[in-house]
């Protein structure tokens, strides 16, 4: 391979007799090197003369000096693209082995040093050596050392970059497997001692713009793995970091953060996340866990599933019946706030029944069932768990209850439509009626827990409708609130409310706190059934009782007459 002539190379001073000079003492010089190298620098003293960093570091040490032998007098480049490779091959070995540049560069300053005083003996000895002469030496070794510190850094830096990039890899496909789910404990093990992670446990995830990716991915470097979501990105951290410190580091970046769940759960849990209002851009990040029971209202499953989760831990041990019948009396006691002889009255049980099972609650659930929002939160959790049942009868079987029914009531069937996009996640039966009078006729039919009543219809407006409805002793107490887009006018509002209306609400309206307020009086409605039934079936029951008691009574005074008669006629034949 041909040569390239560099001008002034610092070498090309030298005389030839130089090299001359060295060759007879170059093994020696190299290995004097490698030991004054070894046992100048600890790291490399504590690898051991045997291993393959020691071979290599011999090896390069006679290559450098039969490269800087074969330079003296020339003008060719300091390094062939051998030679290069080999010392650009020694900078990515200690990349590959985590020990850092300065080493390295330290071991080559000691080279240099040896060198240069090996080559001025070794030409004193054949003639003497001007001042002049070891200053170009000095020159000569110093510019071939920094040429092999250039390659050594160049072959570190790659190493560290293909490491890096290789490290990125591993990372964005843990999170990739942790984001999609269904990965298996082996998979999600595998690819987590991929990055030098134990197993994960618990992780939390936290939704930010595409824009904050590179920012988050080097705050959370050790602690968190960062992958593209849609126009999002989204960062897992390793268990539960600390809310203060997430808050400080996350402020200003818009970010939500979702609750904490098993790995398992991570898709769950980014999808509360993005339910989750975003934050402005100055302010802290949200919290999916402070919105849970409002996403809970607005019909979000997982919501409801993480808040029964969460809430109803204290439970998890105990065995079925026991924890189903705690949590019908959680639930009793939890909606008419704590009164024991409601309570017991609903649950057919002794008031000191209630006051023991209340006591086990507060042993299993703590601090819990005095916090206000917790309280509201308790009931979403157990209402998920034991809705749509009555409660126990007597031989501890489960009467269904019928969903409740909810009348639409508005002419347009866009409003209608609309209502019922609202209102499905409440899993109840939705009627529509499109006129005043078609309202009335469905009431005529069936029962409803509450009747949203549109106030400008044609024909028989909503205020002319609520007023035949009141009239009737069946459909008096049904909850009706007022739906319109007239506006807030006082005389059209005091209007509402004088025909006996709940609620009156005007269009545009919030859809979940309408779906919150039609919630209420559903559960309320639903109650009363659970009542009812359960009061009908108690008095079968006593009916199916006392008759059986009359008929025993009964047998038995027939079997004491015929006894008599048996006697007397016994008596008479006598």
């Amino acid at each position: 391979m041909e040569t390239i002539a560099v001008t002034g190379a610092p070498w090309s001073r030298l005389s030839p007799d130089v090299a001359a000079a060295l060759r007879p003492v170059l093994a020696q010089t190299a290995r004097d090197v490698s030991a004054e190298v070894t046992a100048s620098v600890p790291a490399f003293a504590a690898i051991g003369p045997g291993a393959k960093f020691s071979r290599d570091l011999d090896a390069a040490v006679r290559t450098g000096l039969d490269r800087f032998v074969d330079l003296v007098g020339t003008g060719q480049e300091a390094l062939t693209p051998a030679v290069r490779d080999l010392f650009s091959g020694l900078g990515a070995a200690e990349a590959r082995d985590g020990r850092g540049p300065e080493i390295l560069l330290s071991a080559l300053r000691i080279s240099s040093r040896l060198l240069l005083r090996r080559a001025v003996d070794a030409l004193a000895a054949s003639r003497p050596v001007g001042t002049p002469e070891v200053v170009d030496l000095s020159d000569a070794i110093t510019g071939f050392v920094d040429e092999i510190a250039s390659a050594c850094t160049d072959g570190y830096a790659r190493q560290v970059r293909e490491d890096a990039g290789e490290g990125d890899r591993r990372r964005r496909e843990l999170a990739g497997l942790l984001l999609r789910g269904g990965g298996t404990w082996a998979v999600i093990a595998q690819a987590s001692a991929a990055i030098g992670w134990p197993p994960p446990g618990q992780v939390t995830a936290v939704l930010v713009p595409a824009s904050e990716a590179r920012a988050v991915r080097f705050r959370f470097s050790a602690d968190g793995v960062v992958a593209e979501h849609g126009e999002d990105a989204v960062l897992l951290l390793r268990g539960t970091p600390a809310r203060a410190e997430l808050a400080e580091a996350l402020r200003g970046r818009r970010a939500v953060v979702a609750p904490t769940l098993g790995w398992q759960q991570v898709p769950t849990a980014v999808q509360l996340a993005e339910l989750t209002d975003r934050p402005a851009l100055d302010e802290a990040p949200a919290f999916a866990d402070d919105h849970l029971a409002d996403l809970a209202l607005r019909g979000q499953p997982a919501a409801v599933a993480v808040l029964s989760q969460r809430r109803l831990a204290g439970l998890s041990g105990l065995r079925p019946a026991q924890r189903e019948t705690l949590l019908r009396t959680l639930r009793s006691w939890l909606w008419h706030w704590g009164s024991r002889p409601e309570v017991a009255a609903e649950l057919f049980v002794h008031p000191q029944t209630v006051s023991y099972r209340v006591a086990q609650l507060r042993e299993l659930l703590g601090a819990d069932l005095e916090d206000p929002r917790v309280r509201f939160e308790l009931l979403l959790a157990v209402t998920n768990e034991i809705g749509g049942r009555s409660v126990t009868d007597l031989e501890g079987h489960m009467t269904a209850i019928p969903k409740a029914r909810i009348l639409l009531v508005d002419d347009r069937a866009e409003n209608l439509i609309a209502l019922e996009a609202i209102l499905a996640s409440l899993g109840q039966e939705l009627v529509r009626a499109t006129s005043g009078e078609a309202a009335l006729a469905a009431l005529l039919a069936d029962e409803f827990a509450v009747i949203l009543l549109d106030v400008v219809m044609p024909g028989m407006d909503g205020f002319e409708t609520a007023a035949y409805i009141k009239r009737r002793a069946r459909t008096q107490d049904v909850p009706i609130i007022f739906l319109t887009a007239a506006g807030d006018d006082p005389e059209l509002v005091f209007r509402g409310y004088a025909a006996g209306a709940v609620d009156y609400i005007s269009k545009p309206f919030d859809p979940s706190a309408l779906r919150s307020k039609v919630a209420v009086f559903v559960d309320i409605h639903l109650l009363k059934v659970r009542q009812v039934r359960a009061v009908s079936e108690l008095s079968a029951r006593l009916s199916s009782v006392e008759a059986a008691a009359a008929g025993l009574a009964s047998r038995r005074l027939d079997e004491a007459v015929a006894a008599l008669r048996e006697t007397l006629d016994g008596l008479r034949g006598g």
